[in-house]
């Protein structure tokens, strides 16, 4: 049987992406989300069971089929959780989780907020990518007519995807900045209309 400490579990959900805070993990142990054994003495921390944080990870993350977890106290392995279901079940589940983003998004317009797209903005994105003046005035057009009711055209964003032309659009993590996520992603998305409608 392996046992964690807090800041091995701390570390283990960090790299999952599940918490920045070790105060997090405390308050689960505490309030048995996450199940531990308590500290017997002072000097003592809590304990957690590599099946417990298993379970506790895939409640959080079941599209995460490998888990970094110490084997022996030694040495650190990929160790598969239910791998094989996991990988035969991703596509339902991102399919399920995309449903579940739409019935937020459109039936209840609930997001986490917007970004302002700016037109100098959209120039130095194409400039980037060594795209046109042509191209350039292209996309703004097209950014343009989607502005509805507000001054300056903006993207109402919700976990890792945004709304924009009654689509969900994945972010572009090759970059770091929300707004370089956003507006890289939706420069692609129009050159990617732009091909099919020609």
């Amino acid at each position: 049987m392996t046992l964690y400490t807090v800041d091995e579990v701390f570390e283990i959900l960090k790299q999952q992406k599940i918490t920045t805070h070790k105060e997090s993990v405390r308050r689960w142990l505490r309030s048995s989300t996450l199940k531990g054994t308590p500290p017997s003495s002072r000097k003592e921390g809590w304990k957690v069971e590599e099946e417990d944080l298993l379970a506790f990870i895939q409640e959080r993350v079941p599209e995460n089929a490998t888990i970094i977890l110490k084997s022996n106290n030694t040495t650190d392995v990929a160790k598969e959780s239910n791998a094989t279901n996991v990988a035969n079940s991703s596509i339902d589940e991102e399919a399920i989780r995309e449903k579940m983003w739409y019935q937020l998004t459109k039936e209840r317009f609930l997001f986490e907020g917007f970004v302002e797209i700016k037109k100098s903005q959209v120039r130095e994105s194409i400039m980037h990518l060594k795209g046109s003046k042509k191209f350039f005035d292209y996309v703004w057009e097209h950014i343009q007519q989607h502005t509805k009711a507000y001054k300056n055209p903006r993207v109402n964003y919700l976990l890792d995807a945004f709304l924009y032309d009654g689509k969900r659009i994945k972010f572009d993590e090759n970059y770091s900045s929300l707004e370089e996520k956003i507006l890289f992603a939706l420069i692609k998305y129009i050159r990617q209309k732009k091909i099919s409608s020609n």
